[in-house]
């Protein structure tokens, strides 16, 4: 018999638990990119116990829109 994973929603979406590798498949991009920002201190996370991560969706699209305004294109002002 296999288990069924249960949904880890406790409300809304932005109070879902993501793993890294659930980070980075909401944003279609590569696992070692979540760790980096993780590490370097970009994206907010909660680090339980030596190898276990778990980060808010919620934090992802704070940081997601952070890294948005900080890209801007220079030119989009001289309208």
């Amino acid at each position: 018999m296999v288990a069924q994973r249960t949904p880890k929603t406790t409300g809304t979406n932005g109070d879902e638990w993501l793993t890294p590798r659930e980070v980075a498949e909401y944003l279609r991009t590569g696992v070692d990119l979540i760790y980096d920002a993780c590490a370097t201190g970009g994206l907010k996370h909660v680090k339980l116990g030596h190898r276990t991560i778990r980060v808010r969706r919620a934090w992802v699209d704070a940081w997601t829109e952070d890294k948005a305004t900080e890209s801007r294109n220079p030119h989009d002002s001289e309208s």
